[in-house]
């Protein structure tokens, strides 16, 4: 990835003015992750993974879709669809003017025709200035568990930048369902509420999944045990929790272990379940150093929808599943196992390139 450039203008920015820290941040993490043309995947689990890796026990996706709906608030990025790719992509607009373009290969699409992603995220865009007043009609408390954290003496302004990372301004009732950002349909809500709420958007497809107006949801029961042989068998936390109850039933019905996600057992037995279709390698024995490879991963991308997307790809790839002919000396044509969807190459993790079509072709 050649360098970028930055230039001392993106200071007086009068768009990143309005935005949080962590968007201003964000944005200049940005530069320095999309191809020569601007453009990058935009599933927050990847860019998480990929823009934050040392700091993923303080950096959560939440914060991320947060950030990047701002920027796209205030059009500093495009989010895009293109129909020859699954997931969702973002751009730069005027990205040739600032950064100089080499004729390489694009890792991303063309950016499609239709808005309906960015729309989506224009949708949840609340400006700066409404933020501060919700901050300052809900006294920096948060409106399901009563914490708060206040600054007495502090501007308002001041402390709403100081504490931009530890509230997330939630709609009451959500956009599907005919809320808006207004002063009435906005709340304050701390961290650990906010990442109980149910997901909204699948980055993965591009689609929108419907909720229910102001519910954190209950958390599931006690996960059935795992059959597959494991050294031990954790509850998941209460966030995780929630994410495992967003599971279809279909899936539920087909791979009961996901009913743990996202734990190593659940993640094997997803694994399994494309193997069998695929002819690859099962896995009967969880060992101590396959259980943290696998929560290593799961620490960087959470989101079970992102593992099915990329997973169901490897049926289709000759490459993956040994039909192309070996090269380099190699005496078999390679054929991947859990082992290496859980490893990186080159920096770069074998699930994002899988996630991104790089194998889609039979390329390496």
């Amino acid at each position: 990835m050649p360098n970028r450039i930055i230039k001392e203008s993106v200071n007086e920015s009068s768009g990143l003015a309005i935005t949080s820290p962590f968007a201003q941040d964000l944005f200049k993490r940005l530069i320095t992750y999309a191809d020569d043309y601007g453009r990058f995947n935009s599933h927050p689990e990847i860019m998480r993974a990929r823009l934050y890796p040392l700091e993923l026990d303080a950096v959560t996706v939440q914060d991320v879709e947060a950030g990047l709906i701002e920027l796209v608030g205030v059009e500093k990025v495009r989010l895009y669809e293109n129909k020859g790719r699954p997931g969702v992509f973002g751009y730069f607009p005027g990205w040739d003017e600032h950064q100089r373009v080499r004729h390489t290969r694009a890792r991303c699409p063309e950016p499609g025709t239709g808005d309906e992603v960015n729309d989506w995220a224009l949708q949840r865009f609340v400006p700066m200035l409404l933020r501060r007043r919700i901050f300052e009609r809900d006294k920096f408390k948060c409106q399901e568990c009563g914490i708060s954290h206040k600054m007495p003496g502090v501007p308002l302004a001041e402390a709403q930048r100081a504490l931009s990372s530890v509230f997330h301004i939630d709609h009451i009732v959500p956009v599907l369902q005919g809320g808006r950002a207004t002063e009435e349909n906005l709340r304050l809500l701390c961290r650990r509420c906010n990442a109980k709420r149910p997901k909204t958007f699948d980055w993965s497809t591009g689609t929108a999944v419907p909720r229910s107006a102001a519910s954190c949801g209950e958390l599931p029961p006690e996960s059935n045990p795992i059959r597959i042989q494991s050294e031990s068998n954790p509850i998941p936390k209460a966030a995780d929790a929630a994410m495992a109850n967003e599971l279809p039933a279909a899936l539920l019905d087909r791979i009961p272990e996901m009913k743990s996600w996202p734990s190593p057992e659940a993640l094997v037995a997803l694994w399994n379940d494309i193997a069998r279709k695929a002819g690859l390698p099962l896995v009967t024995t969880l060992s101590a150093s396959r259980r943290d490879n696998a929560n290593r991963m799961l620490r960087q991308f959470k989101d079970w929808q992102f593992w099915t997307a990329s997973l169901s790809r490897i049926p289709f790839s000759q490459f993956l599943t040994g039909r192309v002919a070996p090269t380099n000396g190699h005496s078999k044509p390679f054929r991947a196992d859990f082992d290496w969807i859980c490893a990186k190459k080159d920096g770069v993790e074998n699930i994002v390139k899988l996630h991104d079509g790089k194998y889609d072709e039979g390329e390496r």
